[in-house]
């Protein structure tokens, strides 16, 4: 399209489809189209994505158009003025997963885009984790920070007891499953997996 425009690398930025049930609060077509929006906003030159997790009221799960718009559009204004209008010291980009490490029956995590800060410490909602058997189980995540130079000293933990013996993690990777974690800017944490069952 941009070609045919004749606009070389036009801007594109867009939102990731809310939380919805889809039919079924618990089935994962939701997320999964999700997965691959972010995918495509790694790959489309000039591009970028605003997650929306956090803009559906508990009460929308049935309403496939919620009714918090002025904040997408204020997120999509912040994506625009930092990559296209090179605007600098905006908080424009919401965390995302980086990497875990497994110790024992519990999950530690890291995590891109917090600008040096979580939004909470405690009673962090919509993480999951799964053992062997591949079932995910609701978990407890909070922060965890303790002196030392060793970099997993400070992360979120996860945990369930359901799950002593964790090898997958998920946040919000249901069809209606809302999570309460994000940056310092207050942008949410997009939902991930990191499985591929």
């Amino acid at each position: 399209m941009a070609q045919r425009l004749q606009a070389g690398q036009l801007p594109f930025y867009f939102v990731q489809i809310a939380p919805y049930h889809n039919g079924d609060v618990n089935g994962d077509w939701g997320p999964k189209l999700r997965e691959q929006q972010f995918n495509a906003a790694k790959v489309i030159p000039n591009s970028g994505i605003v997650c929306t997790e956090d803009l559906v009221y508990p009460y929308e799960v049935e309403q496939i158009h919620p009714c918090q718009k002025q904040p997408v559009g204020e997120r999509l204004a912040l994506q625009a003025l930092s990559k296209t209008y090179g605007m600098k010291g905006l908080f424009s980009e919401s965390m995302t997963f980086k990497e875990m490490k497994i110790v024992g029956d519990t999950v530690k995590v890291h995590f891109d885009n917090t600008y040096g800060a979580y939004n909470r410490f405690e009673g962090i909602e919509g993480f999951e984790v799964a053992g062997e058997d591949k079932v995910f189980h609701k978990a407890t995540a909070k922060h965890f920070w303790q002196e030392g130079n060793d970099p997993w000293n400070e992360c979120v933990i996860v945990t369930s007891p359901e799950v002593k013996k964790p090898v997958a993690l998920r946040y919000c990777f249901r069809n209606f499953q809302l999570g309460n974690m994000a940056n310092a800017g207050n942008l949410p944490l997009f939902p991930f997996r990191t499985d591929n069952w």
